[in-house]
């Protein structure tokens, strides 16, 4: 039986070796160079257009479908939505993106699903949409995001609804009364961001955040780093999970509020005049309710002077 299994192991890597030499062939002849990380590359050449349209129809939400790539949203110059897909090879017409106008919503599917081929070396080109849209409040606008680089700006929106597996997120100069944002992996930068109400959850990864949130504040972190500067009036709720990672929360205006930690391990640093009673802390007034939840890490709270 062992040497049944080591002549079947014996022929999977020669036949590994036969393809990289066959590759290596071709590169040569082709007067190419040649490294073997090409053979894990996402064909991450220069991008070529695959179809550009003009949508002139009125729209007040939107949800976006998109799996490896990326995304950039962001304000047109006129009532007019351009729709952009670009790819780092040529699709078939049927892995193009497709999109449907119904009920003021408009949707778009990526449809370049992505493919593993002989051991798993090789994988389908990504693609890439740009949307630029009319400059307008909107009732909703939702991406749910597999991997890649996204770009949300200039964007006024009611709710703003963001599911990605992993992958790079910037948002800038948003304005919504409600943002979700749920990120399995990856980095997030937030900047120029106004709302009333802030729901974040992220498994792993590193955030920063610059802008402000009125209302209610709430984050969820597994493990990671988050670096957060709110900006203007503190929210009136503020509720931090943190199982383990490092958490720096800096305070711009407030009237007071009342923080309830409770921790399993971990720290938790109050930068901030107060009173204590254990893990009670009241600054001010004590009006805001802020609760902190800490498994093991470290969380800082500051108050800017």
């Amino acid at each position: 039986m062992k040497t049944r299994t080591s002549a079947l192991l014996s022929i999977l890597l020669w036949g590994v070796v036969l393809v990289v030499a066959v590759l290596l062939f071709i590169s040569l002849t082709n007067h190419q160079g040649f490294s073997i990380f090409s053979l894990f590359d996402n064909f991450s050449g220069e991008r070529r257009i695959i179809q550009e349209l003009e949508i002139d129809q009125t729209i007040d939400r939107i949800e976006i479908d998109w799996t490896a790539g990326g995304v950039t949203l962001t304000r047109s110059n006129d009532d007019t939505i351009y729709f952009k897909e670009s790819a780092t090879a040529d699709l078939a017409p049927d892995k193009w993106a497709v999109y449907t106008v119904s009920n003021g919503k408009l949707s778009i599917e990526s449809k370049n699903r992505q493919e593993f081929n002989f051991l798993f070396l090789f994988r389908s080109p990504v693609s890439y949409l740009e949307l630029a849209i009319p400059d307008a409040l909107y009732e909703s606008v939702k991406l749910q995001l597999t991997s890649g680089n996204y770009d949300i700006k200039d964007l006024d929106t009611k709710t703003l609804e963001i599911q990605a597996i992993s992958g790079n997120l910037k948002l800038s100069n948003i304005t919504a009364e409600d943002i979700i944002i749920k990120l399995t992996s990856g980095n997030v930068d937030v900047r120029e961001l106004t709302a009333e109400n802030m729901d974040f959850t992220m498994t792993s990864g590193n955030a920063t955040f610059k802008g402000s949130i009125t209302n209610d504040y709430t984050h969820k972190m597994t493990s990671g780093k988050l670096v957060a500067d709110l900006l203007g009036q503190a929210p009136s709720s503020m509720r931090v999970d943190v199982t383990s990672g490092l958490v720096e929360i800096d305070l711009d205006q407030t009237d007071g509020f009342e923080a309830l930690v409770s921790k399993v391990a971990g720290s938790f640093t109050a930068d901030f005049s107060h009173t204590q009673n254990n893990d009670r802390y009241i600054h001010k007034n004590g009006e805001a309710r802020y609760d902190f939840k800490i498994t093991s890490g470290s969380i800082t709270l500051r108050v800017n002077p």
